[in-house]
């Protein structure tokens, strides 16, 4: 403890109001506006209150004293109503309560907590912890310290989280596309019923006498694809396991019953077992008939979104929800040739992996985060922040738009949007360039160009060019000529770096899907009439002129290029009619697009 500093019990520094508490039951509350708090903070709101000024809360009993996943002291002010469950403590400055509060989070409990199935801070033992204490003064410079950088902590926490948990929405959204390639939505296919036969897991209890084998059970499944082989359980079975109850590399597993509706229809592929391997009467085992399915390809199309859903809508029963063959067995699986299953269950597990490395990323910084709070606390009760000192806590990248990275994710993106509706064939370089150029002026985000008048719309090629080039070089996409004109040909890491795209697109990717899903149902010229609509309309707005119909008309067909006189004007009016149903007005603060034609 740093020198001057003086150490004091809780109790001589707080005043505790525990004797004030009173407990109601549910049964007995009044609902109204007054927060009433438990252990672990608020848990209801009552027509009356106990208390009216600012206290400090502090957990009495239950587990989260020793696993501390959410704060055990805290706040509150105002009118409000204290179980049993929380200590009260009324302090003369508030400064020394924020500063208790941090300090009780800063230590472990364990020395003052009774109970072992129960645990129990008690008040004696409460009021028995040794605080250090500061001057006021100097409490109240550490704790603006240490509240300024939890906030940037917070910050940073949250932006990590929110990440954390889209890898794997994100995820199983590219996978669920990937299904829904034309490769597999023009395949042959079959119901499970006529692909595999079934069978249901084995009943046990502790009074069996038999073989000891290892058995799938319901907890392997969670986010797993291959069954946990290594980590099965051991049980006895009654007899010898018969052939027909054991899992065989190749099979697939399901859920069949469990009271949690969501866990029904989960899925794991069993992999080569080392011990004789059953599964239990809670599953359903899947094995395919002959060689035309790839069981990896399967088990991929069978934990999509749609099958899932469609499993969890077949369950039956009540309390316990449940799976059966027959559900299994209506399911229609499509059976693309071995080539192309092998294709797409590599595609599938590249986008697994970089996954699992983004989640690891993410993960070690929210767990950085969590040591750099600690250590700050520590370093904030030993003395060694009682200056103002510029703590350093990692914010966010601003995110940079204007690279040709992040454009060419944008176009990854248009192109997946694509092929999702089976509408790739229209997405070559003149829907490419319309996409960026409404990306800007539409969702308003800036990837650097300079748009300028061309016979194909606002056009700023040699942008890019740029992106095609960084595209090419990391192995994402090229763009392929095909007579007059060019295809969108994906390469051997684009799955990786879509998924990658999709994160770095961030608080963007809404909007930006929005306008590129506006030109997936469009051939090129509408697309290139829309953006050339859309371009001329903020150009009028940004000369101070009035946008009339027959202006941008003008602006648009007349003025704009020659060869825009070869396309017939109704499109143009359809395209301001479109603008005008969606709402897309232009407003002036648009990219102004230039007379200079860009050289295509």
């Amino acid at each position: 403890m740093k020198s001057g500093w003086i150490t004091k019990t809780l109790d001589q520094i707080a005043e505790n109001l525990d004797s004030k508490r009173i407990p109601i039951t549910k049964a007995n509350r009044t609902s109204g506006p007054y927060p009433y708090y438990g252990a672990s903070g608020i848990v209801d709101y009552v027509g009356e209150y106990i208390f009216d000024g600012d206290s400090l809360l502090v957990s009495e009993d239950g587990a989260n004293l020793l696993a501390r996943a959410t704060p055990i002291a805290f706040p509150a002010t105002g009118k409000y109503w204290v179980n049993n469950h929380a200590h009260v403590l009324k302090f003369d400055d508030l400064t020394t309560q924020r500063w208790v509060e941090l300090y009780l989070e800063s230590i472990p409990l364990d020395e003052y907590i009774t109970g072992a199935a129960q645990p129990k801070l008690n008040q004696k033992a409460l009021n028995s912890i040794p605080i250090p204490l500061a001057s006021v003064q100097e409490q109240r410079r550490i704790v603006a310290i240490l509240d300024e950088a939890f906030e940037a902590i917070s910050e940073v926490k949250a932006n990590a989280e929110k990440n954390l948990l889209s890898v794997e929405s994100l995820l199983a959204q590219r996978v669920d596309e990937l299904f829904q390639c034309p490769a597999v939505q023009q395949a042959p296919a079959f119901l499970l019923g006529e692909l595999a036969s079934f069978r249901n897991g084995i009943n046990f209890d502790r009074h069996s006498k038999g073989q000891s084998v290892r058995i799938v059970g319901v907890k392997d499944f969670q986010q797993n694809f291959d069954a946990p082989t290594d980590d099965l359980e051991w049980v006895v079975v009654e007899g010898e396991l018969s052939l027909a109850d054991r899992v065989e590399p190749g099979d697939i597993v399901f859920v069949r019953s469990n009271g949690n509706p969501e866990l029904i229809g989960r899925c794991l592929l069993i992999g080569q077992m080392s011990e004789p391997t059953t599964h239990s009467g809670f599953t359903i085992k899947m094995r395919l008939k002959g060689a035309s399915v790839n069981p990896r390809f399967a088990c991929h199309f069978l934990k999509s979104t749609s099958v899932r859903r469609q499993l969890v809508e077949g369950g039956n029963g009540a309390s316990i929800k449940s799976l059966n063959q027959g559900t299994l067995s209506a399911v229609r699986l499509p059976v693309p040739s071995l080539d192309v299953q092998s294709e797409l269950v590599e595609h599938a597990e590249t986008l697994k992996r970089e996954a699992i490395r983004l989640t690891a990323i993410y993960e070690r910084k929210l767990a950085a985060l969590d040591e750099l709070k600690n250590s700050l606390l520590a370093q904030a009760f030993s003395g060694q922040l009682t200056a103002r000192q510029p703590l350093r806590v990692a914010q966010p990248q601003a995110l940079q738009t204007a690279t040709p990275q992040f454009t060419a994710g944008v176009i990854a993106l248009a192109y997946a949007r694509h092929v999702k509706q089976q509408r790739e064939k229209t997405f070559g370089r003149v829907k490419e360039q319309k996409v960026l150029h409404l990306v800007e002026s539409i969702a308003k985000v800036n990837l650097g160009r300079q748009p300028m008048k061309d016979a194909a719309g606002p056009n700023d090629f040699q942008h890019m060019l740029r992106a095609e080039q960084w595209a090419k070089q990391h192995s994402f996409f090229e763009m392929v000529e095909r007579g007059q004109g060019y295809d969108f040909k994906p390469l051997k890491d684009f799955d990786k770096h879509l998924l990658n795209a999709r994160q770095e697109l961030g608080p963007h990717l809404i909007r930006i899907e929005e306008v590129i899903d506006l030109l997936v149902p469009m051939d090129s010229q509408d697309a290139e009439v829309f953006a050339t609509v859309h371009a001329a309309w903020n150009n009028l707005l940004m000369d101070g002129v009035e946008a009339t119909e027959s202006r941008i008309l003008k602006e648009a067909r007349d003025s704009w290029h020659p060869d825009k006189l070869l396309i017939p004007e109704h499109k143009f009016k359809k395209a301001i009619e479109l603008v005008r149903r969606k709402n897309l007005i232009p407003d002036g603060t648009g990219k102004y697009v230039t007379g200079q034609r860009a050289l295509l």
